[in-house]
């Protein structure tokens, strides 16, 4: 009866205002992903397409380059619900559509593509505190030891995300939400990839934006922190201390 009653209001046109009081579980999550990941394709296709008829020279499509839509795209949900008793959505905002991958991963995303010589040193990677680093040598950012993993962090910013960005605009003040927090394992299927964790939070305020961060090892026995998407969430999600908050990510490739 649940996901009868999702699936209609995904079928509305302004679905994002009839959410409030479904319960939030795994397949929502995934159904709620793949409408928002349609119409973010949808929208940046349709601006995509204005922008490329312009190009008349090869300076403007390799300058066009820098902005087209990325074949692989990235998705967020921050929602929060009513309490650990009550898992209705009391609150939910999604990524704006011209939200990106920042320059951190496809830096440390191009050290896994290298020939039987070794990866290329070095890449250039920021820290949380925009301090150049020097990543190199293997492909550390997808090994699957306990010393490398993926974080989300809520904040209040509202900068629009540049690929430069390197932290949170605004960090909240209360734990847990005020930091990172480690996100649960991910899942594949059908061309995306899901993640992401839950927190119960320790005050309140309202989340407007939300970021993937990775900790691991960036060169030999040499760890740090580096932030890999910042999103905008639309609209704000307001919370007050006790809500369960829910950050979530899909990554379509």
């Amino acid at each position: 009866m649940e996901l009868e009653i999702v699936d209609k209001v995904l079928k509305s046109e302004h679905w994002k205002d009839n959410l409030s009081g479904l319960k939030w579980n795994k397949l929502t999550e995934m159904k709620l992903h793949a409408k928002h990941l349609h119409e973010v394709r949808l929208w940046r296709a349709e601006d995509d397409l204005v922008k490329m008829k312009r190009a008349k020279t090869v300076n403007d499509i390799m300058e066009l380059r820098k902005t087209l839509t990325d074949r692989m795209i990235d998705t967020s949900i921050v929602a929060a619900l009513r309490s650990p008793e009550d898992s209705r959505i009391k609150e939910i905002g999604f990524s704006v559509p011209d939200d990106m991958f920042l320059n951190n991963f496809g830096n440390l995303f191009a050290l896994c593509f290298h020939g039987n010589t070794g990866a290329i040193y070095p890449y250039n990677v920021y820290n949380l505190s925009n301090s150049l680093l020097q990543a190199g040598g293997n492909c550390y950012i997808f090994t699957g030891f306990s010393t490398h993993y993926f974080m989300i962090q809520f904040g209040a910013g509202t900068t629009a995300p540049a690929r430069n960005n390197v932290n949170i605009q605004t960090a909240f003040a209360t734990a847990p939400e005020s930091g990172r927090f480690q996100q649960g394992p991910g899942a594949y299927a059908n061309g995306v990839i899901s993640m992401g964790n839950l927190i119960v939070a320790g005050g309140s305020g309202t989340i407007n934006e939300v970021g993937m961060f990775w900790y691991g090892m960036y060169s030999n026995n040499n760890y740090d922190n580096f932030m890999m998407t910042r999103d905008l969430v639309s609209p704000g999600v307001a919370f007050v201390a006790g809500n369960p908050l829910v950050g979530t990510f899909a990554i379509n490739i």
